[in-house]
């Protein structure tokens, strides 16, 4: 499994050989919406998950999302 900085250092080398606007684009392209649009579904899906599988609460959900 790939850790964080090994993520970040390959999305660096990404966003310089191809520049944002090209990884916006292709990234539009291959998931029907914008990076953040993304980040923010994802989220909500975790949000989601925690709340039916765990007595966590929505206060700690929150701060860990």
């Amino acid at each position: 499994m790939i850790n964080l900085a090994e993520y970040t250092a390959a999305c660096d080398t990404i966003l310089d050989l191809l520049g944002n606007r090209q990884v916006f684009k292709r990234f539009g392209k291959c998931f029907g919406m914008p990076p953040l649009a993304y980040l923010n579904r994802l989220r909500i899906y975790h949000a989601m998950e925690r709340l039916t599988a765990t007595q966590d609460s929505i206060e700690d959900i929150a701060r860990s999302s």
